[in-house]
């Protein structure tokens, strides 16, 4: 996980917006708040770390269940991570 598969992350997610409905949200907050522990602004335990980079490398990989378009995949799969980490993010919104 790097800045910039965080940025095209965050390009792809942008340009999907309309499928990805309300889960947009809280992708964006992963790709932030993974940019920040890159950074060594926020600190995760290891479990948080592997949550938020597999959901984010789900999402950002080409290799998906379903077609992009479709994106009921990737949109389970985050719904999955924003749920896992749910009292983790809300810990990282209040500090901001």
């Amino acid at each position: 996980m790097n800045d910039t598969m965080l940025q095209q992350s965050a390009t792809k997610a942008l340009r999907y917006r309309f499928n990805l409905g309300k889960t947009l949200a809280g992708l964006l907050d992963l790709i932030g708040m993974a940019k920040e522990v890159i950074q060594g602004k926020y600190k995760l335990s290891a479990v948080e770390w592997i949550i938020i980079c597999s959901t984010i490398a789900y999402f950002f990989m080409p290799l998906d269940l379903l077609p992009d378009p479709i994106m009921v995949d990737d949109v389970a799969v985050i719904m999955n991570g924003i749920n896992q980490l749910d009292h983790t993010l809300k810990a990282w919104r209040l500090r901001k």
